[in-house]
């Protein structure tokens, strides 16, 4: 495939459980690249070797409680390890990203969900910027649903979080949400009970306009 000499955009796809990010990201992925462009599709938690082993600790359940701040950091060492080891050097490469997660999940689920914002807003930002290294996505893409819908979607085994009790989800989604309301420039809120295709034209049309501004 000949590729498309570009500068390269940055997109990561956020919701709650069940809200199809997984789906829409791949879609997306396989569109880029039908049009050319250099692209490389990711995920958090897990994408690195080392990521990945700090995955199983996160998401499988136990009978060991893991607390908040611990899951917090878990969390940011696996996104630097990503950063350190795909993200940052495929951007400099000059490839499109498109990451099923990254920061926004974080503060909705810890921050949130677990509570941790009240109380360390100022030194969550401190060490996720930090985990980061400077690096910023260009686009989330909000696919917003309620709880309920979302995890009656779910087949199959449970994660731990998908396990915790609705209240909870339900900070995570008004997480997001605010997180969205904050920078409405950088965030595309979509609602998810629609259909895929529909949902995918959507993401299409805001994409190709991001593309346009960047080249």
């Amino acid at each position: 495939m000949a590729w498309v000499k570009q500068k390269p955009i940055f997109i990561v796809f956020e919701g709650v459980e069940g809200a199809g990010k997984t789906t829409q990201t791949r879609l997306l992925y396989e569109k880029l690249k039908r049009n050319k462009r250099m692209v490389i599709y990711t995920d958090e938690p897990g994408a690195t070797l080392k990521g990945f082993q700090i995955r199983s600790i996160l998401l499988e359940k136990d009978d060991e409680e893991l607390d908040p701040i611990s899951e917090f950091l878990l969390f940011e060492a696996d996104r630097a390890q990503h950063v350190t080891q795909v993200i940052g050097p495929s951007l400099k490469k000059g490839f499109d990203i498109v990451c099923d997660r990254f920061s926004a999940s974080t503060f909705a689920y810890q921050g949130y969900g677990r509570g941790l914002l009240s109380k360390f807003s100022m030194l969550m930002k401190k060490v996720d910027e930090l985990a980061r290294n400077g690096v910023k996505p260009d686009l989330y893409v909000l696919l917003d649903l309620s709880p309920e819908k979302g995890l009656n979607r779910i087949k199959g085994p449970q994660t731990r979080f998908e396990k915790e009790k609705l209240i909870f989800h339900h900070k995570v989604r008004k997480g997001f949400l605010e997180q969205a309301r904050q920078n409405p420039k950088k965030w595309l809120v979509i609602n998810a009970s629609k259909p895929p295709e529909v949902i995918q034209e959507e993401i299409w049309q805001e994409v190709q306009k991001r593309l346009q501004k960047i080249t």
